[in-house]
Parts: structure tokens; sequence; C-alpha cells
């Protein structure tokens, strides 16, 4: 018995390993919509909502879980963070979000999983596992501006500079 448990563990370790770039390119994807950097960054939004995210999809036990999550913090938001209108569909951020994870779940109906294999587990560890790329791209997002403008003033201490 805990021979097959170990075997199916390295059989959907070995499919969602597989999903990875697929996961990487939804990301990429993500950010590459217009004006998600500049919400992410914003005002009243930050970081934490995306580690609080991944934090919420590590409770789900399926992904409209997640959803009904979503769809409150845009209900919540009223036109700023995720409720704010980004990209050229003029969707709100949280939209955009859950449009990409819409696409793991068509995902995941296409691949021919073992009757061993059960579907929502492999659907919610892919969703986990995007959900912290996201994280990890907003992180670089917030910290890579940090960091410029941490460097202008280094550069420039006490507002000096230029003729003396």
């Amino acid at each position: 018995m805990l021979v097959n448990e170990i075997k199916q563990k390295q059989l959907e370790q070995q499919i969602i390993d597989e999903q990875s770039e697929f996961l990487l390119k939804l990301c990429e994807e993500f950010f590459n919509t217009s004006g998600i950097d500049n919400i992410i960054k914003g005002r009243g939004f930050g970081i934490t909502q995306l580690r609080t995210l991944l934090e919420a999809s590590l409770q789900m036990t399926v992904a409209l879980e997640l959803k009904a999550y979503i769809f409150y913090k845009i209900g919540r938001d009223k036109n700023s963070g995720w409720a704010k209108v980004c990209g050229s569909e003029n969707k709100v951020m949280g939209e955009v979000l859950w449009s990409k994870i819409e696409k793991i779940i068509t995902q995941v109906e296409k691949i021919d999983l073992p009757e061993e294999i059960n579907k929502k587990n492999i659907e919610n560890q892919l969703i986990q596992r995007f959900l912290g790329y996201v994280y990890w791209q907003g992180s670089y997002v917030v910290n890579s501006d940090n960091n410029r403008q941490q460097g202008k003033k280094e550069s420039n201490p006490k507002g000096r500079g230029g003729k003396r």
C-alpha cells in the first residue's frame, strides 16, 4: 500500500513539473497586461495582497473558492487594487488574474491523467504553483522599483549634486 502511495505522489509531482513552463508563460502573460505593474506597485495594494492570495490558495479545496475570494477582493476594493481596470480588454486586475487561473483549469482538463490521480488535487497544486510564480514576479516588480529609488537617493545624498 505504501509503495503505491509513493508512486502516486511521484506521478503527481511529475505531472505538475511538466506544466511549469505553461505556468511561467501564464505568469508572464499576466504581468504583460498593461497596467498590472503599476497596480502592484501602487498604494493600497503591494506584495502582501499577492502573498495573502497564495496563502488562501493553500487552504482551498476547489478553485471556485479562490474565485469567490478574488471577487470578494474586487467588490471590496472599489476602483483600486483588485478592482483597478487594466489591459486592452478593460477588465479589472482580479478578473485578469482569474482568467489566467481558468486557463490552468482548462489545461488540467486536457491532461490525460491516470485513473488513480485526483484531478482536483492536480488543479489545486498547479494553481498554487502559478500563484507562487506571480508572487515571485510581484516581489521583483515592487522591489526593483524600490531599489532604483534607493539607488537614486544614495547617489545624491542630502540632495547634493551638480555644480559645487
